[in-house]
C-alpha cells in the first residue's frame, strides 16, 4: 500500500515524544481513509490558512517480512527510488522482520541544505532529538535539547565570542 498525504505534526512544546507519536499514529489511519483524493489538492487545501509552509518530506516505510520469497527479492537490492527531487528531504526506511534491523537511506536538495546549514549539521540535531526524546519518552518536547553541548558552545563562540557559563 502506498498513502502519500500530508501529515501535519503538531509543535505543541508540552506534549511529550511518546505522546506525539501515539497522536500520529492515529492521524495516519485517519489519512488512509483519504488516500484516494489527490496529494495536490489537499496540499493546497492544507495551504491556505496555514501559518508555516509545508516542509517537503517524503518518508517511506517498508515492512520486510521473514520469508524464502522476500529473502530472494531483497538480497540484491542495493537503494530504493528516492522519491521526487523537488522535496526537501527524503526517507527510505526498511524493517527487517528477521532480526528487527532497519535500513534507513536519506536524500536531500542541494539547493535547500548547503554550504550555510550542511544536511550533516541537520541530521546531527535530529538525532540529538531523537535521542534525547527515547531517554525520556515523557519529556514535554519543548524541553527536549536538539543541540548538543558542543553546539552549544560554537553557538556561543560565534554570538559572544566564546564559551559562557550561564
Amino acid at each position: 500500500m502506498t498513502n502519500m498525504l500530508p501529515l501535519r505534526i503538531p509543535r505543541e512544546r508540552e506534549l511529550s515524544m511518546a505522546a506525539l507519536a501515539d497522536r500520529i499514529k492515529a492521524e495516519v489511519w485517519e489519512l488512509q481513509g483519504r488516500q484516494r483524493y489527490a496529494y495536490g489538492d489537499i496540499a493546497t487545501a492544507l495551504q491556505n490558512d496555514a501559518e508555516t509552509k509545508l516542509f517537503d518530506v517524503t518518508y517511506s516505510y517498508l515492512a520486510i517480512p521473514h520469508n524464502e520469497q522476500a529473502e530472494s527479492v531483497w538480497k540484491d537490492v542495493v537503494v530504493l527510488a528516492s522519491g521526487y527531487s523537488l522535496d526537501a528531504v527524503n526517507i527510505v526506511v526498511r524493517d527487517f522482520e528477521l532480526d528487527g534491523s532497519l535500513e534507513v537511506d536519506l536524500f536531500y536538495a542541494d539547493d535547500v541544505f548547503d554550504e550555510n546549514y550542511p544536511f550533516t549539521e541537520a541530521l546531527r540535531h535530529v538525532l540529538t532529538l531523537i535521542k534525547g526524546a527515547l531517554d525520556a519518552p515523557e519529556t514535554p518536547l519543548g524541553d527536549i535539547e536538539m543541540l548538543s553541548a558542543a553546539d552549544r558552545s560554537q553557538l556561543d563562540t560565534f554570538a559572544y565570542g566564546g564559551p559562557i557559563n550561564a
